[in-house]
């Protein structure tokens, strides 16, 4: 599993790196009907971009997800409440003395 990590970790890593040494130069970015302005490196921005996406995407697949985890854990806590009882029951039956059935006699 390790093999394979760095068999694509390598590569990606050499590609950021290109990417970065060639478009180093200064571009602007401007939120026009806004004030804002922000001049930085091709690169910078383009990663930045990247890096968001990425995070907006995690978050939107984490919420999605959370019905489920809810649900599981619910599903524990109900386990963990069900084992508790069934052990109090088995306690119980095992300390209860054992009686015998009383005899029913075929007199008539």
């Amino acid at each position: 599993m390790k093999l394979i990590r760095w068999l694509l970790l390598l590569p990606a890593t050499v590609v950021v790196i290109a990417f970065a040494i060639a478009n180093r130069h200064e571009v602007g970015l401007s939120f026009d009907p806004l004030p804002f302005a922000l001049e930085a490196p091709f690169y910078a921005l383009g990663l930045g971009f990247i890096l968001l996406g990425m995070l907006i995407g995690g978050l939107a697949a984490s919420a999605k997800t959370l019905k489920w985890r809810r649900r599981a854990r619910r599903a524990e806590r109900e386990a963990t409440r069900l084992e508790g009882a069934l052990a109090a029951e088995r306690e119980r039956s095992v300390a209860a003395p054992k009686t015998t059935p009383p005899v029913i006699s075929n007199a008539a």
